[in-house]
């Protein structure tokens, strides 16, 4: 079942736009969306450090994590949505409610914390709206920027990383 759900994520990748990628400035990147996987208790305290200080930055982040578990009991919130295995179908594909949600708003830049490939957040980052996007690498995938990190390497190393990178390389537009 597992090679179907990649062959099936594949497909897909490949009927979605390519679209050429501007390097985004950092001073212009006002609304964030982050991509997680969710502690089971969905608790997530690094995340909410990593949204204070963007947010001290003064950007506008939305989060949007998955929890491996059916239930889910983080209450959807206009900044923060927990997704769990009742929003996806059979084949892991996000259900249409789901896809509808995350399709209705455009973000200046999303950024994918997860540090191993799920298959349902690697779904979800297809199908968001961002001018930029960018994660671990992780092989085949939408961002425009994948960061390659050690094995060994935590959350924070890939936002730290990733901000890094996203303030020193200039802009084009």
């Amino acid at each position: 079942m597992k090679k179907l759900n990649e062959w099936l994520y594949r497909r897909s990748l490949k009927k979605i736009d390519k679209r050429p990628a501007g390097f985004p400035h950092w001073g212009n990147v006002h609304s964030i969306i982050l991509l997680y996987d969710s502690d089971i208790m969905e608790k997530n305290p690094t995340i909410k450090k990593i949204v204070a200080e963007l947010q001290n930055e003064g950007k506008e982040v939305i989060t949007l994590g998955y929890v491996h578990r059916k239930d889910v009991s983080s209450a959807i919130l206009p900044q923060s949505r927990m997704l769990g295995q009742k929003d996806f179908n059979w084949f892991r594909m996000p259900k249409t409610d789901v896809l509808h949600d995350i399709e209705k708003r455009k973000y200046d830049l999303m950024l994918d914390l997860t540090l191993t490939p799920i298959i349902e957040l690697q779904y979800m980052a297809m199908y968001v709206r961002a001018d930029f996007k960018a994660g671990r690498q992780m092989g085949e995938g939408v961002n425009n920027l994948m960061i390659d990190l050690p094995v060994d390497a935590g959350r924070e190393d890939l936002i730290r990383e990733l901000v890094k990178y996203l303030k020193i390389i200039e802009s084009r537009d």
